[in-house]
């Protein structure tokens, strides 16, 4: 396997990028509140949280690929690949590790069932069934994820012809059996450590929108974006009351296409979101955000439902009141170098 010759560049400025990032941390905290998100008789969730689901997390992953890929200095690809699994294992495992022995603490605590070898097996595979089965959530697959996404773009970016195609073919066969696979059955990224197979999804899905981004115009590319999400939406629309059992190839293909139909949208809006200050540093403390807003959420809520009446005007502010604090707490970690260098340590590029 040799270094590709191609050139990668960013398609996105870093401002932009924190921008974007702001936008989709706003839609997964808004999501994770299960009082704006869910019926108050029957517990299911409601339709704007199901069609949210369909990208706003994938969006993320979306946006490392968009940045492209900077060789650092004549290393060979060996190197170049080592240097970048060091660097993104410190980043996403560290913090994931930390948070996962706290919920064996905290499952402990709670006496749940958790054998030395389930947790083992949870920690290493990095994905969301075997982790919920153990330690009652599954928010930290995001990090087990992440890194996997950035191993392969390492693999990608420093590539042939040939390794780049093997790795097409994986997300291919990846997509036939998401879609094809028993209703309810462990998906193959269920079975695969360090959340490798998941990382290929999501490359996948990010080079085809990198490839849209850089092969169509602007005009070219929002009436593809917007006819494909008003496909899609009417499709998810009409979809809406197919038990689930029976529809789960059609909920397989909108997870994969959603996310390519509006990521460029967001692209475009970059200029319009980047005119905030607010969204830049949600945008810049996302990470933290994103692992702190669970917690606060099972604080806020039952103190809300404590003193309040149920109801979705409650919900809207107890979203605005955990953002507010998690923000508050992540701004205040991030400031604390000792803190930071323990949880959240990074190595600089050379």
């Amino acid at each position: 396997m040799a270094k590709s010759n191609v050139s990668f560049p960013s398609l996105i400025s870093h401002p932009e990028s924190q921008s974007l990032k702001g936008v989709l941390i706003l839609l997964i905290v808004f999501c994770h509140n299960s009082l704006t998100n869910t019926d108050m008789i029957t517990g299911e969730y409601l339709f704007h949280r199901r069609y949210i689901y369909l990208f706003h997390v994938a969006c993320f992953f979306i946006l490392p690929i968009i940045y492209g890929y900077n060789f650092c200095g004549e290393r060979a690809w060996v190197k170049n690949i080592l240097f970048d699994v060091r660097k993104n294992f410190i980043r996403c495992w560290i913090p994931y590790t930390w948070f996962f022995v706290f919920f064996i603490l905290l499952g402990l605590l709670q006496h749940r069932d958790m054998s030395v070898f389930s947790l083992i097996h949870a920690y290493f595979l990095g994905s969301v069934t075997p982790m919920s089965n153990v330690l009652g959530v599954h928010f930290l697959w995001f990090l087990p994820s992440m890194f996997a996404l950035l191993f392969w773009k390492s693999v990608w970016y420093n590539s042939n012809f040939t390794t780049q195609s093997i790795i097409i073919m994986m997300g291919v066969f990846l997509f036939v059996q998401d879609a094809f696979r028993p209703f309810n059955a462990l998906n193959i990224w269920d079975r695969v450590p360090f959340s490798l197979m998941q990382g290929i999804k999501y490359l996948v899905i990010a080079l085809i929108v990198r490839f849209f981004l850089e092969h169509f115009t602007i005009r070219q590319g929002l009436i593809v974006s917007l006819s494909l999400v008003l496909l899609l939406t009417v499709w998810f629309i009409l979809d809406e009351k197919v038990p689930d059992i029976e529809k789960y190839t059609q909920v397989t293909a909108r997870m994969w296409l959603m996310p390519i139909a509006v990521f460029p949208l967001l692209y475009y809006s970059r200029k319009f979101f980047m005119k905030s200050k607010l969204l830049i540093f949600l945008g810049r403390y996302s990470l933290y955000i994103y692992l702190f807003h669970v917690f606060v959420y099972n604080i806020v809520n039952p103190l809300a439902l404590c003193c309040f009446q149920r109801s979705y005007v409650m919900g809207c502010i107890t979203f605005l009141i955990t953002l507010s604090i998690s923000v508050l707490l992540s701004y205040s970690i991030s400031r604390i170098a000792w803190l930071k260098k323990i949880f959240f340590p990074q190595i600089k590029t050379i």
